[in-house]
């Protein structure tokens, strides 16, 4: 039974011990990550969903928690990266999957069902910078300068806008 990992803001915490995690509205499932001797790879998600909730809320999520859970190795779940059309596969096919990829960097499993509360195994506390944002490996582009890659004010994005200016003037050397 693969063991795996939904990342939620601490305001959810008391909830989900108490019901479990719910699927919202415009989500197609319970979206997790399996458990990994790599932590980082296990807990990839945590800055963009830290940077999600500001967006969302309009306020931080300060502290992120892990809600570690276990499903049968026959259910079958959404899996592929975030930026692609997911495939369906049994749970423990997908966790081989993750493990097998060259880079699992923004892969992801999608249960297409909550999770009960006597199905979690244990909730923790993460730390605060663990994972990447935007993207997996976004420093090997240029931003654009559009206002969803860069919107004004936020971090860097003078700095964004210029090396992106830079990249255009060289391009058309």
């Amino acid at each position: 039974m693969p063991l795996l990992v939904h990342i939620t803001p601490e305001k959810n915490v008391a909830a989900i011990r108490r019901s479990g995690i719910g699927i919202a509205r415009h989500m197609q499932g319970v979206f997790a990550t399996p458990v990994l001797p790599n932590f980082v790879v296990t807990h990839q998600w945590l800055r963009e969903l830290k940077r999600f909730r500001v967006l969302i809320d309009g306020h931080a999520a300060h502290t992120m928690w892990g809600v570690y859970f276990r499903v049968r190795d026959d259910e079958p779940v959404l899996f592929g990266h975030f930026g692609r059309e997911p495939m369906t596969l049994p749970a423990a096919r997908a966790v081989g999957e993750f493990m097998a990829a060259a880079d699992p960097l923004g892969m992801e499993i999608v249960l297409p069902r909550r999770i009960a509360a006597k199905e979690i195994h244990r909730i923790r506390r993460l730390p605060r910078n663990v994972g990447w944002r935007y993207e997996p490996k976004v420093r090997e582009r240029f931003f654009c300068r559009c206002v969803v890659c860069n919107p004004a004010g936020s971090i860097n994005s003078k700095r964004k806008w210029r090396a992106w200016e830079d990249g255009q003037a060289s391009a058309e050397s």
